[in-house]
């Protein structure tokens, strides 16, 4: 919890989280952002207490669709940088082996996880809540983006 409520602190203070995840209380430590933290655990053990059986299963399952989507993300945007870029992928001098054959094998590879994640009993819960959990991600930002811009005006 720490950690967590740290970094919610820390990305508010950034300017990539709201504003009020960046307020210390009088000891000096980001209540809001430990409060949030407190009830994203508690819902953990919320699913522990009701669903026994399924929640390590839910639980594994949307963080490694999360992993999934992040490093997706990555190799869809690497595909796209030595396609625009070639100048500066030759100069690199980090020069990833493979690609863009590798990145193409392994969004393969996480497609095929997925596809077996929907047909897997322990997993297809998870899987077909996760959309729910980037839908609200996706709406928090365009409410924080609009406020960011009516404050601008």
């Amino acid at each position: 919890m720490f950690s967590t409520s740290r970094i919610l602190y820390n990305l508010s203070r950034n300017d990539q989280a709201s504003p009020h995840l960046g307020k210390l209380n009088k000891n000096h430590v980001p209540g809001n952002s430990l409060f949030i933290s407190t009830i994203v655990i508690s819902v953990g053990a919320l699913l522990s207490k009701l669903i026994p059986s399924q929640a390590f299963g839910i639980v594994t399952t949307i963080s490694a669709i999360c992993f999934i989507w992040v490093w997706g993300i990555v190799l869809i945007c690497h595909i796209k940088y030595k396609k625009t870029r070639p100048d500066l992928q030759a100069k690199s001098k980090f020069k990833a082996p493979f690609t863009p054959a590798i990145n193409y094998i392994v969004l393969t590879l996480f497609a095929g996880i997925l596809i077996i994640m929907l047909f897997a009993g322990e997993t297809r819960l998870a899987l077909l809540c996760t959309p729910l959990w980037f839908i609200l991600l996706f709406i928090l930002h365009s409410i924080r983006s609009k406020k960011g811009k009516s404050n601008q005006a």
